[in-house]
């Protein structure tokens, strides 16, 4: 498992490079399709950690892989990466990347997670009345969980907001059962 601090260290490089040269949104997308690669071959990656595999097959491999199809700048950290052997960086980059990114544009990510599909418009509601209350601008994503039963629950950073029917069902329950009441 990667260091967080070692993550953020080496993407926070890459992203201040990324936006000295303006090629923020091409890296963030090599990045994720670097990792939605790692995602769909784990063989990849155990090739990429073998210490058996010396260090210029495995920048050959990758360079194989990526060259022409990723930014030069993101070809680059990759290998850095390697030469660094922080290979293991690499999955987790575009995490990272999208995080600086929205930082950087003010942007707040979140979760909405509710029990039925709501437009795009209430959706847009919600985030507004986050936005006001958190400052700044939020996007959520939206994701639909029927066990909710009803009501929303939003995840924004460390914060948790759950409105949502099963929640008030369980704290009645627990109210209910408590030994204070009996």
């Amino acid at each position: 498992m990667v260091e967080q601090a070692v993550v953020k260290r080496y993407v926070g490089a890459l992203f201040n490079a990324a936006l000295h040269a303006h090629v923020v949104p091409d890296v963030e997308a090599d990045l994720r399709a670097i990792s939605d690669v790692f995602g769909h071959s784990p063989r990849l990656m155990s090739l990429l950690s073998a210490p058996l595999l010396d260090l210029r097959r495995k920048k050959q491999i990758l360079t194989n892989v990526f060259a022409g199809r990723v930014n030069d700048l993101t070809l680059r950290f990759i290998v850095l990466l390697l030469d660094k052997r922080r290979e293991e960086v690499l999955p987790a980059a575009f995490e990272e990347f999208s995080r600086l990114h929205y930082v950087h544009r003010g942007i707040k990510p979140g979760h909405l997670f509710v029990a039925q599909p709501v437009s795009d418009r209430e959706v847009d509601a919600i985030a507004a009345v986050l936005g006001r209350r958190f400052g700044g601008t939020v996007e959520l994503d939206v994701e639909v969980q029927p066990e909710l039963i009803g009501g929303a629950r939003v995840i924004l950073g460390d914060t948790v907001l759950d409105g949502s029917v099963r929640r008030r069902l369980r704290r009645l329950r627990d109210h209910l059962t408590s030994p204070a009441r009996r």
